[in-house]
C-alpha cells in the first residue's frame, strides 16, 4: 500500500501551529516584562543615588573638629536616605567620593554599584550584569570652609588674625 496525500491525517496541524505561535508570543511578553522591570530597577537606583548625593552634599560639617569627621556623618545620612528610596529586592552598595581624597572636587558625591540579571530564567545571561549609578552634584562650601578661607584672606591682607575687625569690600569689578 502506498501512502498518498489522502491517507495522511492533518487534524493536529492547527494545534501544533497554535502551540508554537502562542509560546513565541508568550516568550516575547515575558521578555518585554523583564526589560521593563530592569529599566524600573535602574531608574529607582539612580533616583535613590541622586537623593543620597543631595543629602551627602548638604549636610554641614561646621560643628566638627575636621571636615573628614563631617563627611563621614554626611555619608551616614546619605546611606539612610539611599536605603529609604530603594524597594525590597534591589541590592545596591552606596559608595562615596570623599572631597579630601580627590584631586578634582567636581567629582564629590556618591555612587551606587548594583547587579542586575537580564535573563528571564530559562534563557539569556545567567550572571548578573554589574551596573553603576553616579550622582556628582556641585558641592557648596560649608560654613567652616568659608570661614577658613575668609580668615586666610584677612590674614594675608592685615597680617593679623581673624580677631582683627576688618571690612572687606567687593565693588563687583
Amino acid at each position: 500500500m502506498f501512502i498518498t496525500q489522502k491517507n495522511i491525517k492533518q487534524s493536529g496541524q492547527s494545534t501544533i501551529e497554535f502551540i508554537f505561535s502562542f509560546s513565541m508570543i508568550l516568550g516575547f511578553v515575558f521578555l518585554f516584562i523583564r526589560i521593563a522591570n530592569s529599566y524600573a530597577n535602574g531608574f529607582m537606583v539612580h533616583f535613590a543615588t541622586y537623593m543620597a548625593s543631595r543629602t551627602y552634599l548638604v549636610v554641614d560639617n561646621e560643628r566638627y573638629n575636621s571636615p573628614e569627621e563631617g563627611d563621614a556623618r554626611a555619608f551616614n545620612y546619605a546611606q539612610i536616605v539611599f536605603k529609604k528610596y530603594l524597594y525590597p529586592g534591589i541590592e545596591a552598595d552606596l559608595r562615596e567620593n570623599n572631597p579630601s581624597q580627590l584631586r578634582l572636587p567636581v567629582f564629590t558625591g556618591v555612587y551606587a554599584d548594583f547587579g542586575q540579571s537580564l535573563s528571564a530564567g530559562m534563557m539569556g545571561l545567567k550572571e548578573k550584569v554589574e551596573l553603576r549609578s553616579e550622582a556628582f552634584l556641585g558641592r557648596e562650601p560649608t560654613r567652616l570652609e568659608v570661614y577658613t578661607q575668609v580668615c586666610k584672606a584677612i590674614r594675608s591682607i592685615t597680617r593679623g588674625g581673624c580677631s582683627v575687625h576688618s571690612t572687606l569690600d567687593d565693588n563687583g569689578g
